[in-house]
């Protein structure tokens, strides 16, 4: 039975507000606040809700290349990402046409026939990892990109992701004043930039704080399933509370510990990453380092058309926030592990 599509009406509905206040949100009118507009957006793509354009894309046109990062379930943080930017395009009347990369795909003719469509603004690379045969056609075709935390660098390049650094450090915060003295790190893939920016935040957290800086670590991956054992690992060399990479990551582990008869958080306090929607389902609710990902996405598509307007940009780094909810606990409530 085909799933029923979530309409304007629905996004009203959950939010209990005019269906006109949710319309304006969407389409980005300027009458309405941007709180109510962050609101409307988390609403509607928590609920699966699809941004269609409602005017002709009169401003040109952008691509969406998305390798290893999954976007068509509403759980997950890809999904909010292509939102944002789906909704900013939207509101500029820019095309966007969205193009998923299998992994180890040549894709360089389908790259060079995009990039040669009149009006063609550039590129946004959601987990995509340029490799040097496509760098040499992206540098040879000349138009812009944004990437979501890569590494590679060019005039051509901007990048866009989270502050780490103030992420892993409310975190550390948050376990010491719970009394945990030893933290875990639960990373992605090890040859992934991002894990690894993660794991040096997470290091400095641990020296901002005092912390042992000789902290049980395990690598499991971002987008598979994993063996229980790295978890238990962890908990063997006697942490007390783990930082996940990720809320997938964390969400797994925690289903781990609890298969091997370990509570969370009255023996194992858990912290993900990325404020997922799922990460509030969970049970016990996850505590989480949100990334604002709809304005991510949002703030993507502004820079690409700086970008291809001429201006040079590095690095714009978001915010993250620290959600508090009951995965983890004090060390006294929960019991520090032998």
């Amino acid at each position: 039975m085909e799933k029923k599509k979530v309409t304007i009406e629905d996004v009203a509905r959950s939010l209990g507000i005019a269906k006109s206040t949710v319309s304006k949100a969407l389409s980005d009118a300027t009458d309405i606040s941007p709180e109510m507009r962050e609101k409307v957006l988390r609403c509607a793509s928590a609920l699966g809700y699809q941004v269609r354009r409602r005017q002709p894309a009169q401003n040109g046109c952008a691509a969406v290349f998305v390798a290893g990062i999954e976007y068509e379930s509403v759980d997950l943080f890809g999904h909010e990402v292509l939102l944002g930017f789906q909704s900013e395009a939207s509101s500029a009347r820019i095309g966007m046409q969205v193009v998923p990369v299998a992994e180890e795909e040549n894709f360089d003719e389908r790259y060079c026939e995009l990039s040669g469509q009149s009006g063609f603004l550039g590129s946004f690379f959601l987990g995509f990892r340029p490799a040097r045969s496509f760098a040499k056609t992206f540098e040879r075709i000349g138009r812009p990109a944004v990437l979501l935390d890569k590494d590679y660098d060019s005039v051509l390049t901007a990048h866009i992701g989270t502050d780490n650094t103030i992420g892993m450090s409310e975190a550390v915060a948050h376990l010491a004043a719970l009394g945990h003295h030893r933290i875990g790190f639960l990373g992605g893939e090890r040859e992934l930039s991002i894990t690894m920016e993660r794991k040096e935040a997470f290091d400095a957290a641990l020296r901002q704080y005092g912390m042992d800086l000789d902290a049980p670590v395990a690598f499991a991956g971002f987008h598979r399933d994993y063996d229980p054992a790295l978890v238990l690992q962890l908990v063997d060399e006697g942490a007390t509370a783990l930082i996940c990479c990720s809320d997938l990551i964390a969400l797994a582990a925690m289903k781990k510990l609890s298969a091997a008869g370990i509570s969370v958080p009255q023996q194992v306090s858990v912290i993900g990453y990325d404020g997922i929607p799922l990460a509030g389902y969970a049970t016990p609710g996850l505590t989480t380092i949100a990334q604002n990902s709809l304005q991510m996405g949002k703030i993507a598509l502004r820079m690409l058309r700086d970008l291809s307007d001429g201006v040079q940009i590095s690095r714009v780094l978001l915010r993250p926030k620290l959600i508090v909810r009951e995965s983890t606990a004090a060390v006294s409530t929960a019991g520090e592990m032998e």
